[in-house]
């Protein structure tokens, strides 16, 4: 069974265990999903990789003013460097189409049907999380505006 056919497999399950229609990758190795349209979800396995990628629509780019768009981009790394919100996941830029992405990378070796499908609520979650937090704090992009009480909250959740 090459690594293809694992992940293949894998999707068939996740989306019986989940009540969804059958997911499976196409000839190029890739699959999109929306998952209780919180998220587009891609997850993709190059011919000879033994990782299996996951990338996730956070947002559309805003359109608004330069120095609003800088603080914007200032928040952005900050959360990926410093939130745990993404999970161990990282923000990424897609220029072409305008978009935030949230990107994770898992070696196939590494999943059964259990940790295939945590992998994948967990990252559908992130997703979720970090375009709450984005958009939430849309209407004040200053530094540390809301940072500061997300991580005390996220911390105190996970003692």
């Amino acid at each position: 069974m090459t690594n293809r056919d694992t992940v293949d497999y894998l999707l068939g399950r996740f989306s019986a265990a989940i009540g969804i229609e059958p997911l499976a990758l196409n000839a190029a190795g890739a699959c999109s999903f929306s998952y209780r349209e919180n998220a587009l979800i891609t997850l993709e396995v190059p011919d000879s990789s033994s990782e299996v990628y996951l990338v996730g629509t956070v947002m559309t780019l805003p359109v608004i003013d330069p120095p609003s768009l800088n603080a914007f981009y200032a928040r952005v790394l900050r959360i990926n460097a410093f939130d745990p919100v993404a999970r161990g996941a990282s923000l990424a830029l897609d220029p072409e189409r305008d978009q935030l992405l949230l990107c994770h990378q898992h070696p196939i070796a590494a999943l059964d049907e259990v940790s295939f499908q945590n992998l994948l609520t967990n990252f559908v979650q992130a997703v979720a999380a970090t375009s709450a937090l984005l958009t939430e704090g849309a209407s004040d992009t200053s530094p540390g505006s809301r940072d500061y009480a997300l991580r005390a909250h996220l911390f105190s959740q996970r003692a």
